[in-house]
């Protein structure tokens, strides 16, 4: 298993999708590919971007990683800001970076590559923070990051009315990776 900075979005975009779809809707990946692609594109834009993949010996992208610079003005940080008060906006909004995505193919789960995946990709980040959302259901997300050194910050928002309850969660030890 090989885990690789992504140099080039647009070369690996489609496989990056089809892992990211084929987790997060394994019931109709397809129907997704479209509206994640033209999200990461967006993404892709924003300062700090960073993307992370790895890939099975014969080469095919099976998890993925990427986020990017937390910045005023961008349309997931306004959503998130309103449930943190102004001690917590200044420690977790000033020099963060938002840990978008993270997605291991279901055939090669539970062999550490989430983790790597993770590792690699906050390497990346020069950054004194960083901030995830999942849902709050989602033991074995919250298992992994409370591993790598996240806690909880707020439970069970919704910072989108159409979205699950979410745990928002931060990472104070950006250096140990």
């Amino acid at each position: 298993m090989n885990i690789l900075k992504v140099a080039n979005i647009e070369k690996d975009l489609e496989e990056v999708t089809a892992v990211y779809c084929n987790v997060h809707h394994p019931i109709n990946p397809e129907q997704h590919q479209e509206i994640m692609k033209e999200r990461i594109r967006k993404h892709a834009c924003y300062p700090g971007f960073k993307a992370i993949k790895a890939l099975d010996e014969s080469g095919k992208i099976v998890g993925m990683a990427y986020g990017y610079t937390s910045m005023p003005g961008q349309f997931y940080r306004s959503k998130i800001e309103r449930f943190l008060d102004e001690g917590e906006k200044k420690k977790w909004l000033d020099d963060c970076f938002e840990f978008v995505e993270l997605a291991v193919d279901p055939a090669v789960q539970r062999m550490k590559i989430g983790s790597k995946l993770h590792d690699a990709l906050l390497k990346e980040s020069r950054h004194a923070v960083s901030l995830l959302t999942t849902q709050v259901d989602n033991h074995a997300a919250k298992s992994l990051y409370e591993s790598r050194g996240w806690e909880v910050i707020k439970s069970a928002i919704r910072p989108m009315e159409t979205a699950p309850s979410l745990t928002l969660m931060g990472n104070e030890q950006l250096s140990r990776f």
